[in-house]
């Protein structure tokens, strides 16, 4: 009786420390979907080089390994499983082979076979292209990242908008732009970004196209879908007015809020003049809690009005490390770095007069 023959698809040997950091690198954006086996898996490819697959259908991550290979092949396997083999091996030297759909992983006299999925099954990319890159890439993303949206109702506002000559985002309440930009105008979804700035930080770079990102450096690729939708007029919203009313430290200033608030306060009132800005904080939510603190500033006009502690502080933290100039028109304050380098964040609503703080009311 004639048995059926076992195909051979991969026979690799691979440094440990290079499959793990593929691997954990590819996991990063597989998602658990119980009812789709298939998409908890990595796809381990191997012909004139070593590569390990994740996607989430949304984002793709492909890292490479260095590796001997002896024979080609491809395979799909569970990437949590081959995670757990692989960060617990002692061995210097991983081996694997494929027969048919059975991962063999041996690492020095351990040994676990994981049964997968044929290549085919695991879900192909697009074939849509990313032409254009995106100036400014790593420090454009980090700076702008924080004022984006999370509110899903509006998806438009949830990543990173990048059109030619700048990087902006917004959630309504905060801005950030910075210089940078490509030819086409595109919005980066921002749970991408966490995938996107360790390439870039590696000195890798970040392209965009009509539907997909993608970005790239030697021996790792990501890329994604972007968001479809029109990114609102957001100049309209940025204060034309650039002469500075105040200068000061942006640690000092958020030092300040912080303290005012006391992790109560949801807005603190902001009186400049006489060479200090005055920060007061009052929880408003039936605690007696009132606090005041000074921070030293170069005031160049007396200003006041209230701000939204949670949209100060977001908008702020890009800045730290920096001495700031505050302007206004009204409606938002304008802060940028001194001296500036194109680098401006908006905070709105900022509400111009005294009378803007909540005013006490005494018992007859």
């Amino acid at each position: 009786r004639c048995s059926r023959p076992r195909r051979l698809a991969v026979r690799v040997e691979v440094e440990t420390k290079d499959i793990v950091a593929a691997v954990t690198a590819a996991g990063a954006v597989i998602a658990s979907r119980g009812s789709i086996p298939v998409m908890e898996c990595a796809l381990i490819k191997a012909d004139d080089r070593l590569t390990v697959t994740g996607t989430n259908m949304d984002i793709e991550v492909t890292a490479e390994a260095r590796a001997s290979i002896s024979a080609p092949g491809a395979v799909a396997v569970n990437a949590a499983d081959l995670r757990r083999f692989l960060s617990a091996a002692q061995a210097s030297i991983i081996n694997l082979e494929v027969i048919n759909r059975n991962l063999t992983i041996r690492a020095g006299r351990s040994k676990v076979t994981l049964t997968g999925f044929d290549a085919a099954d695991f879900p192909q990319p697009t074939a849509a292209e990313a032409p254009y890159e995106v100036e400014g890439a790593a420090s454009g993303l980090a700076f702008c990242a924080g004022c984006a949206s999370t509110e899903v109702t509006r998806y438009y506002l949830c990543g990173v908008h990048v059109e030619p000559g700048v990087i902006v985002a917004t959630d309504g309440h905060k801005l950030a732009m910075a210089p940078g930009g490509a030819e086409i105008s595109a919005i980066i979804p921002g749970p991408a970004i966490p995938v996107i700035a360790p390439i870039l930080k590696a000195g890798g770079r970040l392209f965009v196209g009509p539907t997909i990102w993608m970005a790239e450096r030697e021996g790792a690729r990501a890329r994604g879908k972007l968001i479809e939708g029109t990114f609102p007029d957001w100049r309209r919203v940025v204060p034309s007015r650039t002469v500075p009313v105040a200068a000061v430290d942006a640690d000092d200033l958020m030092s300040a809020i912080q303290q005012a608030a006391m992790g109560r306060a949801r807005q603190v009132f902001l009186d400049g003049s006489d060479g200090e800005i005055r920060i007061s904080g009052d929880g408003w939510d039936g605690v007696p809690a009132e606090t005041s603190v000074s921070v030293a500033s170069e005031v160049a006009e007396v200003f006041a009005g209230a701000l939204s502690v949670a949209n100060a502080l977001a908008a702020l933290k890009p800045l730290t490390g920096s001495t700031i100039s505050i302007s206004s028109d009204g409606s938002a304050l304008r802060v940028e770095p001194v001296p500036g380098d194109g680098r401006v964040v908006v905070i709105m609503p900022w509400r111009h007069s005294r009378s803007a703080w909540p005013q006490p009311r005494i018992a007859a």
